[in-house]
């Protein structure tokens, strides 16, 4: 089943929208129906339960708080030199190369 509605837009709003749409009337409702999915998606994802760490990682990440969601792999070896030289310049490494982090666990 399908429904049809119609909208008033502006000039401006028009213009915006078909410049985005490439002019093509089929691709302007393309794009209508793709915006229209990612609000109501973006929505719905905010009113249900979160229940794993990815739905709070996407939660995060819809609404602008995270710049990406984690993917759970591994650190790439320029990630982890990145990671320790991030750790040494604030002040998480000790002078003999022991985390602080890990100074904590022991000290339990």
């Amino acid at each position: 089943m399908a429904h049809q509605i119609n909208i008033t837009l502006t000039d401006n709003e028009y213009d915006a929208l078909s410049a985005e749409a490439g002019r093509d009337d089929e691709a302007l409702e393309e794009l209508l129906h793709e915006l229209l999915m990612h609000r109501l998606q973006a929505s719905f994802s905010l009113r249900r339960p979160l229940t794993t760490s990815r739905d709070i990682s996407l939660r995060l990440y819809h609404q602008g708080l995270i710049e990406h969601v984690p993917e759970g792999r591994p650190d790439t070896p320029e990630e982890a030199a990145e990671r320790r030289r991030l750790a040494e310049l604030f002040g998480q490494v000790e002078p003999d190369g022991k985390l602080a982090s890990e100074m904590v666990i022991e000290d339990r």
